[in-house]
């Protein structure tokens, strides 16, 4: 699945959004083709798990990544999420499964949903408590 075809499924998971919503795309490969359709998005897009990281806690009310999900990716984004907040990753070597939901759960998410991504791979989202 090409990065357009991937941040148009990734954008339809965002949470709803009454003002601006914080979008932190880890590897800023995806921001573009979403904030073609959304305008509301204020983006940052650090390199990877580590500059996530070093977001203030909370910073953000959602984080995206085109890339596999790490432990480091999950510790991270939970960090930067607002309460609410969504992870909405979509790993091109992840199989869709219940160990998905078992490692996200573990990881301290909740509202997780894992789903197959047509070619393969698999959209991997999980909320903030």
């Amino acid at each position: 699945m090409n990065a357009d075809a991937a941040a148009d499924i990734m954008r339809k998971h965002l949470p709803p959004s009454g003002a601006r919503l914080h979008l932190a795309d880890v590897g800023g490969r995806g921001w573009a083709a979403m904030a073609q359709a959304r305008a509301d998005l204020d983006v940052l897009t650090p390199a990877d798990a580590g500059a996530l990281a070093a977001l203030a806690p909370g910073a953000v009310d959602a984080v995206t990544a085109l890339e596999p999900l790490t432990p480091a990716l999950m510790a991270a984004s939970l960090a930067a999420l607002r309460p609410g907040g969504r992870m909405i990753v979509a790993d091109a070597h992840a199989l869709a499964g219940p160990e998905w939901v078992a490692r996200l759960e573990a990881a301290g998410f909740v509202r997780v949903l894992v789903e197959a991504l047509s070619g393969g791979g698999a959209l991997l989202r999980g909320e903030h408590p």
